[in-house]
């Protein structure tokens, strides 16, 4: 143990980190924002009414389960909408705090602490979890402004991730597909691991969403889910007409904005609510990128492959991304997915054992994430150039630069001898 772990620093640290994300909680109190959708969705369902068909258009287009996820959120909104509001902060920070346990378990092998001093561990407050924390910073304060259920996701996610590599394949699939009946973006990786032979898993998860995404029947009665079933479905094709303006960072927006409109970057004002355009060449582009992608990952993930080791890792770090910007909408708050890639090269870059050419691609993977993560940050560079560089589509841009430092990184790691954790 250093110097700068038998000292009080990362004690401090850490409780500065704690102190300012129970502010941004405190702060995002005030808003609606998704968590005000969360409570129509209850109330309308307690009200006697349809989760879909009763409610806006473009309020509701989560899976049946969450309906019954939102009941409980409107019954503590009765009470006070700060109550509810304050529970689901509140949740979504102990998800945070989850998360960085996970991936502290994950890349480096050892426990996430306060107080490295009393328990051996990684303190919360040390520069491996801090740096990835920072550059991830855009997406976990707007999860929290937002009021959004990705951290929550994400931690689903690792854990499932956490417990296949420990042997518990069915539980690791269990958790994922309760995280595929929240949202179903997390349903990429049920062939990611059928390719990589790891089929009781995927079985697992599917199974485990197919049960959950049924139960509301046992609410609504089974013609009365079925009939949700088809509006939900019809709400969910609907996200492929929605708008493509600077908000969005997903790779069909991306292509709508550049192919299907010819915006050239910083070209225009930013578009607001503008409709997609209705040219093929962005779908064209859109899967042809999805495709390309898939087939690279299909040449590099194949061989041997030891649960939970910097291999595996980097894997799932793709697969998060692609599911991240793969669907019809992406809000910045989803990248939050990459606090996993991003400790992952930090480890990488300072690792001793490791090739010289893997620690400086790992360092500038680092960069890339650094540079298209913090430069659109308002305070930094202003909103008129923040919305100029999200309409360039720089979320996207730097994910992908980043998949495919992942990918040659892949080819790289795994050509060295991987240490024991």
């Amino acid at each position: 143990m250093d110097v700068v772990s038998r000292s009080a620093r990362p004690l401090w640290l850490g409780l500065i980190v704690l102190a300012l994300l129970l502010g941004l909680c405190v702060r995002s109190m005030r808003k609606a924002e998704d968590y005000g959708g969360y409570v129509l969705v209850g109330e309308t369902i307690l009200a006697g009414g349809a989760p879909y068909a009763d409610t806006p258009p473009r309020i509701n287009t989560w899976p049946p389960l969450f309906g019954l996820v939102c009941v409980p959120l409107a019954l503590l909104d009765r009470v006070s909408p700060y109550l509810g509001r304050g529970v689901w902060l509140l949740l979504g920070l102990a998800a945070l705090l989850l998360v960085l346990q996970q991936v502290t378990r994950l890349v480096h092998g050892r426990a996430l602490v306060l107080d490295p001093r009393k328990r051996p561990g990684i303190a919360l407050g040390s520069v491996p979890v801090l740096v990835p924390l920072a550059l991830a910073s855009t997406a976990v304060i707007g999860n929290f402004l937002h009021l959004q259920i990705n951290v929550l996701i994400l931690a689903l996610l690792l854990g499932a991730l956490m417990l296949q590599a420990r042997g518990r394949e069915a539980a690791g699939g269990a958790c994922l597909g309760v995280a595929i009946a929240l949202r179903v973006a997390p349903l990429v990786f049920v062939p990611y691991l059928l390719w990589r032979r790891r089929s009781r898993t995927a079985l697992a998860a599917l199974g485990t969403a197919l049960v959950l995404s049924c139960l509301p029947a046992l609410v609504f009665g089974w013609e009365g889910f079925t009939e949700q079933l088809g509006t939900w479905r019809a709400r969910a094709a609907e996200l492929d007409t929605w708008g493509v303006d600077y908000m969005n960072q997903s790779l069909a927006a991306m292509w709508e904005r550049f192919a299907g409109y010819g915006l050239a970057p910083f070209a225009s004002e930013p578009l607001r609510d503008v409709a997609r355009s209705g040219h093929t060449l962005p779908i064209v582009l859109t899967w042809a990128t999805l495709g390309l992608l898939a087939a690279v990952a299909l040449w590099r993930f194949r061989g041997a492959l030891r649960p939970g080791g910097r291999v595996e890792l980097l894997e799932w770090s793709v697969v998060l991304i692609v599911g991240a910007i793969g669907g019809p909408v992406t809000w910045k708050a989803y990248f939050v997915v990459l606090l996993l890639p991003l400790s992952l090269l930090w480890a990488l870059q300072r690792d001793a054992e490791c090739s010289r050419r893997v620690r400086r691609l790992a360092l500038g993977c680092l960069g890339v994430g650094a540079l298209f993560l913090m430069l659109p940050t308002r305070d930094l560079v202003g909103k008129h150039l923040a919305r100029g560089l999200e309409q360039a589509s720089v979320f996207t841009v730097g994910a992908l630069l980043l998949i495919a430092g992942l990918f040659l990184l892949h080819a790289w790691v795994r050509a060295e001898p991987e240490p024991l954790r």
